[in-house]
This record gives structure tokens, sequence and C-alpha cells, in this order.
């Protein structure tokens, strides 16, 4: 699927990996792997995050020995059969996934500075998973999103465009809408949630306190003008948590104590 995307926009093609696919345990824990992997790029390379504007300091990145060998692991993705993870692993699996294709994003390409080209981007960088070519707007809207609602954003079904009737990627998507990943899964942003590796273990605490952290983070209360300031990702999202104001609001004041 997507094979006419150039081998520049696949970030998982270093090597090609050929053979039976691995079992559902493997493939979680290969998510685990590879976001803890890129996790420590991040950390090494700190200050070089830092400094975005700085292209000698990618550069050293993509020289680094352990950050060649991040790569050389993400290929192992090309042997994965996600179609086989229950609901469970299926949504934790590409929560990891997301994170560490974001990353691994964020090194390879020119990160841009607007909206637009952010999003062009999203759409381009792929990975393969199994047979399948996928992008992080296909993880998040076609797969974690599946079953939520669209954002209410200008444009969003030609931007966000989901898997069509027919297409044989959708045997990947979830099937249980879970509105609360809002305040899990980040973009190429800094500005979104905390990257937090996610287990089968903790995905339903963490989706909780996510949630929570968030939302004390975020939303402003202005008493001498009996205001609201609610953050950007509950008015594209709403329609996830209430039908209208009021009972959104109520749903967030709970989240404030």
């Amino acid at each position: 699927i997507r094979d006419s995307k150039s081998s520049d926009d696949v970030l998982n093609s270093t090597i090609q990996y050929e053979g039976e696919p691995l079992d559902a345990e493997y493939a979680y824990n290969l998510s685990l792997k590879l976001f803890s992997l890129i996790s420590c790029v991040y950390d090494k390379f700190a200050k070089l995050f830092d400094d975005s504007s700085n292209p000698l300091g990618k550069d050293s990145i993509k020289k680094d020995e352990f950050y060649n060998f991040f790569k050389m692991e993400t290929c192992r993705l090309q042997l994965v059969d996600a179609s086989i993870l229950d609901e469970k692993l299926k949504l934790v699996f590409f929560i990891n996934i997301y994170h560490t294709m974001s990353m691994h994003a964020y090194v390879e390409k020119n990160y841009p500075d607007n909206l637009v080209s952010r999003l062009a981007l999203l759409n381009s960088c792929l990975y393969r998973i199994g047979p399948y070519l996928l992008s992080l707007v296909d993880i998040e809207h076609s797969i974690l999103r599946s079953q939520s609602s669209k954002p209410s954003i200008f444009g969003a079904s030609l931007l966000f465009s989901r898997f069509k009737k027919g297409d044989p990627r959708s045997v990947l998507a979830l099937n249980n809408a879970y509105p609360k990943i809002s305040f899990i899964i980040t973009p190429l942003s800094f500005s979104g949630p905390p990257l937090r590796v996610v287990t089968t273990e903790n995905i339903d605490k963490l989706m909780e306190y996510s949630t929570r952290e968030y939302l004390q983070n975020t939303v402003k209360i202005i008493p001498l003008s009996k205001c609201v300031k609610l953050p950007k990702i509950l008015e594209w999202y709403k329609k996830d948590f209430a039908t209208n104001t009021k009972e959104l609001l109520l749903w967030v004041v709970q989240y404030l104590e």
C-alpha cells in the first residue's frame, strides 16, 4: 500500500526483511524497545534538540552509532503483522510506534515552521509495518482515532483523511473509541502532552493521569471576567467528550479538583 511513495519517505527502509510475521508478543516488545531507543537518542543529544535552528546538530545525530542502531531496529517492523494484535495490544503498540516515528521523523526531516508544512510532513513520513505503509496521519486518524469524531478544523476531511472503504489497512483500525488518547499522543510538536512509554499494564491509569495532568496545566480560569480558557485540543475534539459546551465544562471540572 502507498508503494508510489519514494524510498526516502519510508524511514525504516535501511534493511529489507523477509520472512514469517513475528508473533504478537514480539511486536509489543519491539514497540517498547524502539520507543526506549529513540528516547535515549533524545536524552543523549538534548542540547542539540534545544537548538533546532542548528542543522549541524542533526548531522551529528545521524552519524551517531547508537542512532543508526535504532534505525536498523525499526526495520524489524517490516515483519510485524499488527492485524493479529488484540485491541489493547494494538492500542499500546500504535501509540508507542506513533511517538517513535514522530521523533525519528524529527531527526531525519527538516522540521517545518508553519502548520501547513507540518501537516504535509505528518502525511509524508512513513513506516512499513508488515505489508503496509503507514504515515503519522494514518496511525493517528485511521487507527488510533478510527472510532472517534473528526477534528473540528477547517479542511479536516482532507488533512486527516481516513482509510477508504476497501483499504486493506482497515484491519489495523481499533474497534473502540478512546477519547483520552488526546492527552497521551503527541505529534511533531513539543507543545503537546509529555511523551511516556505506554504498556498494557499502565495504559488505563496513564490515560487518567495524563488527562488530569494536561487539563490542570492548560485550562485557565479567569475569575474576574468569569471566563474559562480551554486548550485547543478540546475545541478540536469536543464531540469526543460532550454534546455541548456546558457538558464539556462539567467534564473538565472533575479533572481540576
